[in-house]
């Protein structure tokens, strides 16, 4: 459908809301993934590493 600047819009309020929950992070990340934005989709990823809500077993995942 290409509403990508859309979902990027509504993930962004999801972090802005909780920027503790990993989820809105990593559907931002694939969406940059699928607009070739590689280096943005690989610093959220990043900044996902940093939450101290991620549990253990899912930071060894990433």
């Amino acid at each position: 459908m290409g509403l990508y600047d859309d979902a990027k819009n509504y993930f962004q309020v999801l972090i802005e809301e909780d920027p503790e929950q990993a989820r809105p992070y990593l559907d931002l990340a694939i969406i940059h993934q699928y607009l070739g934005e590689f280096d943005l989709a690989e610093d959220i990823y990043e900044r996902v590493l940093d939450l101290n809500s991620l549990e253990p077993d899912v930071h060894k995942k990433y």
